[in-house]
């Protein structure tokens, strides 16, 4: 079973485009044990030691148990909990959902984020498209905390669900997050995935461009920072001036490609990726990401950043120019590219569905501040 999971993980850890850095968690489990990734870890090269054996037998008392009501002092209690519900106290971190992967009945239970999914999933009134698209096959939820709180949700809907349909559902979609899908066999999880990809897919009007280009001459003639590679490097010293923290450095990767070229032709143009999709987009590219109109503007938001002891943001655009992404290390800056290149994905295939949502500011808030995530953001960045 474990070896199943491994493999299972592993397939859909290395597709970029079911899953990015650290994100996504996948479970398997028999009466006794529910084995969980580890918090942090990377799905695309996990090993059967990067997953957290867990007792069923406490996860289950830890369903009836009452929590405190403040979220901190809360996700503290619950994190206690699961730490001593390991099978071997000396074992790493179990992801943060590992009691909803419990509730789910089924064997395996594989939870991702693609791009393509989260293009409906971050539309205003995402619950009637998947209702459209998957009827009674599915539970949809509203955007909410991750952890207990999820899990609480899931425990109702599936008990619901159970009632309803006699049968227990198979995947759940949550309002900018992501999907999770649960069966007994590897192959059937395959399957659902699959027609998951194949019923949006076949709704999508248009396709991300990520084909290189740059700025022709002729389109430079009214634009303040021509995209040369000198200007290109300026803006980047301009940006390593301003630290993300007093102990920090900066490291810069430039982007841009076609998506990204008509994106910054101006600021309302760049709204749609102007904040966080997801709790992964969060985590990594923040939810403050500005626009430029040329560098002596970028100078002026810097420096206002910096006098307000604000870090400057991770997401940085230059009108005509393109996208700074920005990390305390190359593969912190690398990384978040890789993100935002995602929030341009999703940005894309929300045209298809309706007018894109951001997460809320209550949920940024949450996420930028819990601790759960801030330790499995530094796990994924070693």
């Amino acid at each position: 079973m474990l070896t199943q999971l491994v493999q299972i993980s592993n397939f859909y850890g290395s597709n970029p485009d079911f899953v990015l850095a650290g994100g996504g968690n996948t479970s398997c489990k028999d009466k006794d044990f529910l084995y969980i990734k580890a918090s942090g870890e990377s799905l695309g090269t996990i090993k059967e030691d990067g997953f957290v054996k867990m007792s069923c037998q406490k996860l289950s008392q830890m369903t009836t148990k009452s929590f405190p009501s403040d979220d901190e002092q809360r996700e503290a209690a619950v994190l206690s909990d699961l730490l001593a519900a390991r099978a071997d106290e000396t074992a790493k971190r179990p992801s943060v959902e590992t009691l909803l992967h419990y509730l789910m009945p089924q064997t395996f239970v594989i939870h991702t984020h693609p791009a393509l999914v989260n293009g409906v999933l971050c539309v205003k009134g995402s619950r009637e498209i998947i209702k459209e698209l998957f009827g009674e096959e599915t539970i949809w939820l509203n955007s909410m905390m991750p952890g207990y709180m999820l899990s609480k949700t899931v425990e109702n809907e599936v008990q619901s669900y159970k009632k309803q349909f006699g049968s227990y559902p198979q995947m759940i979609f949550l309002e900018n997050h992501g999907v999770f899908v649960a069966a007994d066999t590897i192959d059937e999880i395959k399957q659902l995935y699959q027609n998951i990809v194949d019923k949006i897919s076949a709704k999508i009007k248009e396709f991300p461009d990520l084909s290189p280009t740059d700025y022709s001459n002729s389109e430079q003639q009214n634009s303040a920072v021509p995209a040369s590679d000198e200007n290109i490097s300026q803006v980047v010293e301009q940006i390593k001036k301003f630290p993300l923290s007093e102990n920090d450095f900066v490291s810069v990767q430039y982007l841009l490609n076609t998506e990204i070229k008509k994106l910054t032709a101006c600021k309302t143009d760049f709204l749609p990726v102007s904040s966080a999709y997801t709790p992964d987009h969060m985590v990594y590219c923040g939810a403050d990401a500005i626009f430029a109109q040329d560098k002596e503007d970028l100078l002026s938001m810097l420096t206002i950043s910096k006098e307000n002891n604000k870090p400057i943001p991770k997401i940085i655009a230059v009108k005509e120019l393109g996208v700074f992404a920005c990390g305390n290390s190359p593969k912190s800056a690398q990384i978040t590219a890789t993100l935002f290149l995602d929030t341009v994905k999703i940005a894309t295939y929300t045209k298809s569905f309706g007018q894109y949502q951001f997460l809320s500011s209550e949920m940024i808030d949450f996420i930028g501040s819990w601790e759960a995530e801030k330790y499995r953001s530094s796990v994924s960045l070693k």
